[in-house]
């Protein structure tokens, strides 16, 4: 959309009739992309989750102009198609849902509630005016908790605890996703679960950013042909890489946000010869048993917001009921 090349190609059709059918079109909810949409005479927008952005982030400060944009351009929504839907009229696969819960240390917690204490201060001084050095201070303390989040210490001892007793055929077509960062010893998460689980004699491939497209498909292929036993993913196969084969799901990077959520678990739910179910293992960190502090009441809060959404749909729902009254006992 944003190329020299599809914006001279578009520049030559009658817009009065064309008409502009936008893919994943949360990504047009940018200043800059929206000023590069065509103005159509008709316009349709698919999206999963049309109005999610990427703060990931316990409270969000800022305006929601990705929001505005896209109704702008596109305006109402239509029609709606939920996963409840996709998976009763059997275009998707059902699944079971596992908690793992994972909890702070001391130290950790100690970090992550200094690190609310100084965003609850920007918010507050700013009275929700925020300035631009304000907003930068923002996305950089936010970065930083989601990325203490995503390196909890208990979350390496507990994927080696459980990674070990899986029979090796059981392995197969298994997806690993990973938050950014690295660990209080300055160990890049990746780096850390890919050891972890060649610890326990799986056969790992990392896809990231950096892997180039010949990569990933080769990488995807000997994925399908059960060469590699797991892709452990950062920050991509969220959206646009199919992996219908793909059975199981650890879910790592502990995330708010929804359409990164709902993107992931639509990866591991797509129909795939000789699959009847999938099984998605959730990483959900909790706060340190020992803390009091409001923040961690707010950190219990999210992460079972998340774990309710997925239990809505699960087969497994009266299993991860009685999870969830064993969580409240250790609520803060």
């Amino acid at each position: 959309l944003c190329s020299d090349h599809f914006q001279k190609a578009i520049k030559d059709i009658n817009l009065s009739s064309l008409m502009f059918i936008g893919d994943e079109c949360h990504r047009h909810g940018a200043n800059q992309t929206r000023s590069l949409l065509p103005d159509a005479a008709f316009k349709l927008g698919l999206s999963a989750t049309p109005f999610n952005d990427d703060d990931d982030m316990l409270e969000s400060p800022f305006g929601n102009d990705a929001m505005d944009n896209i109704l702008s351009y596109y305006q109402a929504i239509v029609h709606e198609y939920s996963l409840e839907d996709a998976i009763l009229d059997e275009v998707l696969t059902p699944y079971d849902y596992h908690i793992i819960p994972i909890h702070l240390t001391e130290v950790e917690q100690e970090e992550y509630d200094q690190l609310s204490e100084s965003i609850r201060k920007i918010m507050i001084n700013s009275g929700g005016n925020l300035s631009k050095d304000n907003r930068e201070k923002m996305v950089t303390l936010t970065s930083k908790r989601s990325r203490l989040l995503g390196s909890a210490e208990n979350k390496m001892f507990k994927l080696r605890d459980i990674t070990s007793n899986i029979s090796k055929e059981k392995r197969k077509l298994t997806l690993f996703y990973v938050g950014e960062g690295k660990d209080s010893e300055d160990n890049i998460i990746i780096d850390q679960v890919t050891k972890t689980l060649r610890y326990n004699d799986w056969k790992t491939a990392q896809f990231t950013g950096k892997t180039t497209k010949r990569e990933r498909d080769e990488l995807l292929h000997l994925f399908k042909q059960r060469r590699v036993d797991a892709l452990i993913a950062m920050k991509v196969l969220d959206e646009g890489i199919d992996v219908p084969a793909c059975s199981t799901a650890y879910i790592l990077a502990s995330t708010k946000n929804p359409r990164q959520y709902v993107q992931r678990r639509g990866r591991v739910l797509r129909k795939f010869p000789g699959k009847t179910k999938a099984t998605i293992h959730d990483f959900v960190v909790l706060p340190c048993p020992y803390s009091k502090s409001i923040f961690g009441k707010k950190l219990y809060e999210s992460e079972l917001e998340r774990v309710r959404d997925f239990s809505l749909l699960a087969t497994n729902k009266i299993e991860i009921e009685s999870h969830l009254q064993e969580l409240e006992v250790l609520r803060v």
